[in-house]
C-alpha cells in the first residue's frame, strides 16, 4: 500500500460533519414560517432572582392547585346558597298567594254571611211591625 492509498481510505473512513444528515424540519402547523423554534429553557443561563429548583416549581403547583380546588368549592357553596334562597323565595311566594286567596275566599263568604245576617234582620224587623 502506497502512501496515497492509505490517505485516500484513512480520509473515506472518517465522517465529516457534512456528512451527518441534518435534522429535518416539517411545515408548521401555525403556517408561520418566520418564527423562530423555540428552544428548552436553560435554568443555569437565568438570574438567580428567576431561577427556581424542580421542588420550588412543584410546590408551587401544589399551591395553585390547592388554591384552585378551594376557589371551586366555594363556588360550589355559593350556587347551593342561591338556589337554596331561590326556592325559599319561591316557597314564600306560593305561601303568600295562598293566603290571598283564601282572604278573598274568606271576604266572599263573608259578604255572603252579612247579607244573610241583613236579610235575617229585615225580616226580623219586619215582623215586629206586624
Amino acid at each position: 500500500m502506497s502512501a496515497s492509498e492509505n490517505a485516500t481510505t484513512l480520509t473515506s473512513a472518517v465522517v465529516t460533519p457534512s456528512d451527518k444528515p441534518l435534522p429535518t424540519q416539517g411545515r408548521r402547523v401555525s403556517g408561520r414560517v418566520w418564527k423562530q423554534p423555540r428552544k428548552a429553557t436553560n435554568r443555569s443561563t437565568m438570574s438567580k432572582g428567576r431561577r427556581q429548583t424542580w421542588e420550588q416549581r412543584q410546590q408551587e403547583r401544589l399551591q395553585r392547585e390547592a388554591t384552585k380546588a378551594r376557589e371551586q368549592e366555594l363556588k360550589q357553596e355559593k350556587t347551593i346558597r342561591l338556589e337554596q334562597q331561590k326556592e325559599a323565595s319561591l316557597l314564600r311566594k306560593k305561601m303568600a298567594a295562598e293566603k290571598e286567596r283564601l282572604a278573598q275566599l274568606q271576604a266572599v263568604l263573608s259578604a255572603k254571611k252579612l247579607q244573610r245576617r241583613k236579610r235575617k234582620e229585615l225580616k226580623a224587623k219586619a215582623r215586629q211591625k206586624h
